[in-house]
């Protein structure tokens, strides 16, 4: 237990770097009973949530992030599967990549809109839309591409956690510096979504 948490903290430092605080941080919005979470995640961001959350009743939170920490998602998704919520991702102007995927994972329904005629398979990152997978990343790696076994084991884990072990092949599939998307079919066909139609 003691080396995971050592090992949870190295990945929180290491994201701070690759992130930088200067980005523009986690933007937690609301519309009713519905939240918008847009922009990177940071440590903290929990707690906003957490705080969101408890300022009036949800049923939906809507997607737009390109990831960041990986166990600040974690803690998230725990959040979201605790209040049995449903995620939403809108391909047709949002993305949802890298640690944003455990945000989705943790959905008790999980939307992929717009997304039944997307491209399927790796691509760049710049003006990508949809669910995004890859591996887990670090700024100390010495690959080339930036490669984390460790980040990666954690976006593991937490898929299989909130019940999406069909995630863990995809983060395989990509390395950190692309990503994976999948359709809207195939999201639903491996149980990555449980539907492509609004909440």
């Amino acid at each position: 237990m003691r080396t995971r948490t050592v090992l949870g903290a190295a990945i929180i430092a290491v994201g701070a770097l690759f992130l930088g605080k200067s980005g523009q941080a986690l933007d937690i919005s609301r519309s009713g009973t519905t939240l918008m979470l847009s922009g990177p995640i940071f440590s903290g961001d929990d707690i906003a949530l957490r705080d969101a959350l408890a300022s009036a009743p949800t049923r939906v939170i809507y997607l737009n992030s390109p990831g960041g920490f990986i166990a600040t998602a974690g803690e998230m998704g725990r959040l979201i599967r605790e209040q049995h919520l449903t995620t939403v991702v809108d391909a047709a102007r949002a993305r949802c990549l890298s640690a944003c995927t455990v945000l989705f994972a943790s959905g008790t329904t999980r939307l992929y809109l717009n997304a039944d005629r997307l491209t399927e398979g790796p691509m760049p990152i710049r003006g990508f839309t949809g669910l995004g997978y890859h591996s887990g990343s670090s700024t100390t790696s010495l690959d080339s591409n930036r490669y984390s076994g460790a980040g990666t084991s954690y976006l593991i884990d937490y898929y299989y956690e909130f019940g999406s072990p069909a995630a863990a092949d995809l983060v395989t599939k990509a390395p950190p510096n692309v990503v994976y998307r999948v359709s809207g079919p195939t999201a639903v066909a491996m149980g990555l979504a449980t539907g492509t139609g609004r909440p």
